[in-house]
């Protein structure tokens, strides 16, 4: 009988996955088609709409389709070097082993606990040391298989087994080099609900059984495509298209396998893509459901309620009253939050991992790093602290000394960037309200730099309204700068090209306010709708 861990890599390609692979190997071509198809569509659009030839629109309604699929086939084709097969071995071990084992790992005994079943099972780790989750530091293997017995009396004897059986799949489908570096990461950071979500997949979902885990790395596609559907339904086919068409040539996120292939990492964005669509339909109540989840599967999300939040507060200002609709989406988003919330703490038997996994976050917000993108690098870049060419880690100290210095600054600058949002969401629909609120996501985080998936949001901001060339110039802005970014050599990845990204993306949310403020001059304040 083969070796379970030997499918992955052995048994025969599907038809799809020899389309993917040949996919791949066009990316650079693809992408540059696909970034001058969108902008002329864009473009036509907008001629369209001065010329009043408003006939025209179904027709490239066909052309503007093709686009977006081509480009969601650009974005789901993955590395065939790493794997034949789309699913992510690296994300997968990180997501899978720490929801499944969340119990009896937490959030920092991950790697200390795999070291040891790596040991058990002839070790393929060749490094010295692996990261100890608890600090961000190192800890030397010796010393950790030192305390073998201290780990594994986390786990029951039948569950013990499991976890190493878990490991020699994922070591023996990574090979020596991927596993030998992947306990040098930074582990697993969902939060206990989406562990409470990601624990019932793993522990129903055995490694015995591939096809099964390979359903599971299609979660993501599936709810990229509901979320695709749902601004169909909500905004049009247009900005569905456009969103799709621009979705596929993200730099930020094409440049790193990260988030594809991988364990139901996408579900915050594509979630909060459905609440905006729903509130743009008019249901509140699930949308502030959808919307609770989405926040809270990473914290950070929760900011894309802000835009409902601000409407809420100009109509309490103008009528003195909070309208209806408004008092029934944080409703419901209080209510289901708090069901979450205390259902994560039954799941885990408390409020332990709460505690670990706001200390992590906490560690991950205040450290610096070459990967992050947002307004903090602007910040920190703007003078010169690192010069271009030099190892950003000689700086890391100064950096972090700067910051602390001018904190008064930079509060100062987020209280008026929050102001001026809540005063120019009055110009907005609640349903584009939501997409609105990435200005202040981008000033208030500065997540790692694949998480800026969620640039589908400011795009589909954009498309909603194509046809005018002020929301058809931001999307265009926004593919234009990933091309530059392509210039970059992404192993590189430095200090400089964070602070250039972080800069592009700050000019982006600059006109996306500019833009709101200019339109809702030429017209009315939006409707309480």
């Amino acid at each position: 009988m083969k070796d379970r861990a030997q499918l992955v890599t052995t048994d025969p390609a599907t038809p799809a996955d020899r389309l993917r692979t040949a996919v791949t190997r066009l990316r650079p071509q693809l992408f540059l088609l696909i970034s001058v198809g969108t902008v002329l569509m864009a473009l036509v659009y907008v001629a369209i709409a001065r010329w009043r030839v408003p006939f025209l629109r179904g027709l490239l309604a066909v052309p503007l389709l093709g686009i977006a699929i081509l480009s969601l086939g650009h974005y789901t084709s993955f590395y065939p070097w790493i794997s034949k097969h789309y699913f992510n071995e690296y994300e997968f071990y990180h997501y899978y082993i720490g929801a499944k084992y969340a119990p009896e790992i937490g959030y920092t005994k991950l790697y200390e606990a795999t070291i040891i079943a790596d040991e058990e099972t002839k070790r393929l780790y060749s490094a010295n040391s692996i990261r100890d989750l608890a600090t961000g530091r190192y800890l030397g293997v010796p010393n950790v298989l030192a305390r073998k017995d201290e780990i594994k009396a986390r786990f029951s004897e039948e569950r013990w087994a499991e976890f190493v059986k878990d490991i020699e799949f994922f070591k023996r489908n990574l090979g020596g080099g991927r596993w030998s570096r992947i306990l040098r990461d930074k582990g697993y950071n969902a939060t206990p609900i989406w562990g409470l979500t990601g624990g019932l997949i793993s522990n129903a979902v055995s490694t015995d059984n591939v096809k099964a885990l390979r359903a599971v790395a299609l979660l993501d596609p599936a709810l990229i495509l509901l979320a695709l559907l749902a601004a169909f339904w909500a905004f049009g086919h247009r900005a569905a298209f456009f969103a799709a068409a621009f979705f596929g040539i993200n730099f930020l996120t094409m440049q790193s396998p990260t988030m594809k292939a991988a364990f139901l990492r996408t579900d915050w964005i594509m979630l909060t893509i459905v609440g905006a669509a729903l509130i743009k339909k008019g249901w509140y109540k699930t949308a502030g459901g959808v919307m609770a989840y989405a926040g809270l599967a990473r914290i950070f999300p929760v900011i894309f309620a802000f835009g409902i939040g601000a409407r809420a507060l100009v109509e309490l200002a103008r009528t003195r009253r909070i309208p209806w609709k408004h008092f029934q989406f944080f409703a419901a988003y209080a209510i289901v939050g708090g069901l979450l919330v205390g259902a994560s703490v039954l799941y885990a038997g408390g409020l332990h991992q709460w505690r670990e996994f706001f200390d992590k976050i906490s560690y991950h917000n205040n450290d610096i790093s070459t990967w992050r993108v947002g307004f903090r690098y602007v910040f920190l870049g703007t003078f010169d602290l690192v010069p271009r060419g030099v190892d950003w880690w000689a700086y890391k100290a100064q950096l972090q000394e700067f910051h602390a210095q001018w904190a008064h600054v930079w509060w100062g600058i987020q209280a008026i960037v929050l102001l001026a949002s809540v005063y120019l969401a009055r110009y907005l629909d609640d349903g584009e309200a939501v997409l609105f609120s990435f200005v202040p996501v981008f000033f208030l985080v500065a997540p790692t730099h694949y998480y800026y998936m969620m640039l589908v949001i400011p795009a589909l901001f954009f498309a909603v309204r194509i046809d005018s060339p002020y929301r058809a110039a931001g999307l265009i802005y926004l593919i234009l700068a990933g091309n530059v970014g392509q210039s970059y050599n992404y192993v590189g990845w430095r200090f400089p090209l964070a602070f250039d990204m972080s800069c592009a993306l700050l000019g982006m949310v600059l006109y996306m306010m500019l833009i709101t403020w200019i339109e809702g001059r030429l017209r009315r304040p939006a409707p309480d709708q």
